[in-house]
C-alpha cells in the first residue's frame, strides 16, 4: 500500500451524512521522497467514515489533484477538480 497526501477535500451534505472527497497524488518530487502515484482520489460517508469505492461515489480523482470546489445549484452540486497538467473534472451530485 503506498500512502499519498491530500491536497484537495470536499464535504458534501447528504441525507444520510456528509460525502467526503479526497483527491492526492503528486509527480514533481525530489528524488529521494519518490512520486504519489497510485492514487485515484478517496470518497468517505461520515460521520463513519465508511470508504466508498468509485462507482458507489462516481468519484475518481485521476492525476495530480490539487483542489475540490463544491458549487451548489438548484437541484445538484457540481464537484469541480483541478489537476496538475490536465482538463478540470466535473462531478455532478443530486441534492
Amino acid at each position: 500500500m503506498q500512502l499519498s497526501p491530500k491536497n484537495g477535500m470536499a464535504k458534501l451534505p447528504t441525507v444520510k451524512g456528509h460525502l467526503i472527497l479526497a483527491g492526492e497524488n503528486l509527480h514533481e518530487v525530489k528524488p529521494e521522497a519518490g512520486r504519489y502515484n497510485s492514487s485515484y482520489g478517496i470518497a468517505m460517508m461520515a460521520p463513519l467514515l465508511e470508504i466508498l469505492q468509485w462507482p458507489e461515489s462516481g468519484f475518481f480523482g485521476e492525476g495530480q489533484v490539487r483542489q475540490i470546489l463544491p458549487l451548489d445549484a438548484t437541484s445538484h452540486t457540481l464537484v469541480i477538480v483541478t489537476r496538475n497538467h490536465a482538463h478540470l473534472s466535473i462531478f455532478s451530485y443530486a441534492n
